[in-house]
């Protein structure tokens, strides 16, 4: 079946339509680009600004592990003097208001000195910071906890106390206030619906900003986010179903407190997907309205002008045509010459009926003359024989 049978008027829709389809899929492939270059960029920001979250963190972590053991010398803290020591540990934790809490502890776990409140037979035997202390005797990282004495939310560290022959005497103990992150988070300027969130080891959540009813701290991360982050391993982007429910695109970083450790902690900062893209998608829904308008502006112009500037002078001719075919009269087509190719063909049809009816004419006039002719040579036959016959 040929596409192009059929009025003229088909034709120009035809040809419109082969016109404006290239330039329709230009216009809607840029848009979705748009919205593709849209994610691909957001995604870059966001491991920048995470990156300067885990450097943030990196230094808190190197910075108390220093101090730590910097303290862990002194005599006031060899000796295990509690007043002394706790005079130490409270200078510590006036000079940095990071710090919850520092305490001196046996290695049974109890207390030995405190720098802020009292011991209320506190044990910490318990706890992974002390456990990892003693068995590695290195600075170690806990886990979420609720402090003992200060019933808040912290990241605790252990860091042991050995003599100059490496034998241990006991454990430091510092907890770490992680809500200084929600003023660094308030500072920058992130997309609506933006999230700032931490996990420890286990996958449970030790800080968020914002925080929501749905995302408690102390509980777990959603698994399938905590899965895909430990399947990885390494400081990527991935996109997910958060607790709250929203798509989002994650940027993580696992923390280490050394290079051969495991990972210690997980940060991460979600960007609301279709917050992200709603511009782009804005973008696209208007390019599609702009170019369906186009269609229809360009097929109802082909279809006026079309009738107007072609079919109108084609149809004067068809009728001219069937005139001069029906009865031999010529009817003037009506259509300027200067009409470009109908106008030519408009003064083609003229001159050609102009001399059919002059040929015609001639004709006329011919076969007259032949009957006069043929019927003067009939009487002259006529009268000679009738003279002979006489």
């Amino acid at each position: 079946m040929n596409l192009f049978l059929g009025s003229i008027r088909k034709k120009l829709l035809i040809l419109v339509l082969m016109a404006v389809i290239p330039v329709f899929s230009v216009i809607i492939y840029s848009e979705i680009s748009k919205r593709s270059e849209a994610v691909t960029s957001a995604k870059e920001d966001v491991q920048i600004f995470l990156h300067s979250f885990s450097e943030v963190q990196n230094n808190i972590t190197g910075t108390t592990r220093t101090l730590l053991h910097t303290i862990a010398a002194l005599p006031e803290i060899q000796h295990g003097t509690p007043e002394a020591a706790r005079m130490v540990l409270s200078i510590l934790l006036k000079a940095n208001p990071i710090y919850t809490n520092a305490i001196l502890v046996d290695l049974n776990g109890k207390v030995i000195a405190m720098g802020k409140g009292k011991d209320k037979g506190f044990n910490f035997s318990d706890r992974k910071q002390f456990k990892d202390a003693v068995s590695s005797k290195r600075f170690s990282s806990g886990e979420f906890v609720i402090g003992k004495a200060t019933s808040k939310a912290i990241f605790p560290f252990g860091m042991p106390v050995l003599d100059s022959s490496g034998n241990l005497l006991s454990v430091i103990i510092i907890g770490i206030n992680l809500n200084h992150y929600q003023k660094i988070f308030h500072q920058e300027q992130f997309p609506k619906g933006t999230f700032f969130g931490a996990c420890d080891h286990n996958g449970m959540r030790i800080f968020r900003q914002p925080t929501t009813d749905k995302t408690p701290l102390g509980q777990p991360i959603k698994a399938q986010v905590f899965a895909t982050v430990l399947k990885i391993g390494k400081p990527d982007v991935f996109t997910a179903l958060t607790s709250d429910g929203l798509e989002r695109i994650i940027a993580f970083e696992p923390l280490k407190i050394s290079p051969e450790s495991k990972p210690y902690m997980y940060i991460f900062i979600g960007l609301d997907k279709q917050a992200l893209v709603s511009e782009a998608d804005a973008s696209l829904i208007q390019g599609i309205i702009a170019s369906v308008l186009s269609v229809i502006i360009a097929f109802t112009s082909a279809w006026l002008l079309g009738h107007k500037v072609l079919v109108e002078g084609i149809e004067r001719l068809n009728m001219a045509v069937k005139e001069f075919g029906a009865q031999g009269v010529k009817i003037p087509s009506g259509v300027s010459y200067n009409d470009g190719e109908i106008g030519q063909l408009a003064h083609s049809f003229d001159k050609m009926t102009d001399t059919l009816l002059s040929r015609e004419k001639e004709l006329s006039q011919s076969e007259e003359r032949l009957r006069t002719t043929l019927t003067a040579v009939n009487d002259g036959v006529w009268d000679w024989r009738v003279d002979v016959g006489a």
